[in-house]
């Protein structure tokens, strides 16, 4: 922690998911932006998005 906020680097670029399973299965084959934070000590938040489908990542559909 520096000043109160959680200390460390930002990420950001490029990714290509060959193959995924689980939550991130709707991933498998496509390239994927991402941006990683830190949130607390040994904690990140990381976000993807897709050209093809924003917010897809994780949710389940009915």
């Amino acid at each position: 922690m520096k000043d109160g906020k959680p200390a460390g680097r930002e990420a950001s670029g490029k990714a290509l998911f060959k193959f995924a399973s689980g939550t991130l299965a709707a991933l498998s084959g496509k390239a994927v932006k991402f941006e990683a934070k830190p949130t607390g000590v040994g904690r990140f938040s990381i976000e993807l998005t897709t050209d093809s489908e924003p917010g897809a990542v994780g949710m389940s559909r009915q």
